[in-house]
């Protein structure tokens, strides 16, 4: 059986369960603390808002994030990522993409920012893609006042 087969079956044992209760399993927001750092070297940030809400429902966790970066006493080198999820994304590159707004310089030729789920990690992977490239987001390119807002959803690992 493919995994594709399987993880329809699991979805349709987890609806009949649900249905046959007559409510979702459902735990309220919880807070947690996302942050910003560098592939290579973490550095050092300071925020003036850095927030994190989510909640897991049947296996599936919903996140928002709110960091406002104030300043950067050791900046951060490597490629630019946000750590520290709930929970660990699972062994598959089927997690949806994260599309969000956000206040970040981006290298030359490109146009938007977005994020990966990375497969069995806590962390987001930060891209910025322009016409006909992408590329992780260096974490030079971080500056003071940047702003990063996000709503997404992904498996637990």
């Amino acid at each position: 059986m493919s995994d594709v087969l399987r993880e329809i079956a699991a979805l349709k044992r987890r609806v009949a369960r649900l249905e046959a209760q007559d409510k979702f399993e459902f735990e309220p927001w919880t807070a947690w603390t996302p942050e910003l750092y560098g592939s290579t070297t973490d550095g050092t940030i300071t925020y003036t808002n850095q927030v994190g809400f989510y909640f897991e429902l049947d296996g599936l966790v919903m996140i928002y994030l709110r960091l406002q970066v104030s300043t950067i006493p050791v900046a951060p080198t490597g490629v630019l990522r946000i750590r520290t999820l709930p929970y660990t994304t699972p062994n598959s590159v089927n997690n949806p993409p994260i599309y969000f707004s956000g206040r970040v310089n981006l290298s030359a030729g490109y146009l938007t920012l977005a994020g990966n789920f990375p497969a069995n990690n806590t962390y987001i992977s930060l891209v910025e893609y322009g016409d006909d490239v992408s590329q992780a987001l260096p974490a030079g390119n971080l500056n003071t006042n940047a702003y990063f807002r996000i709503s997404a959803f992904y498996r637990i690992g």
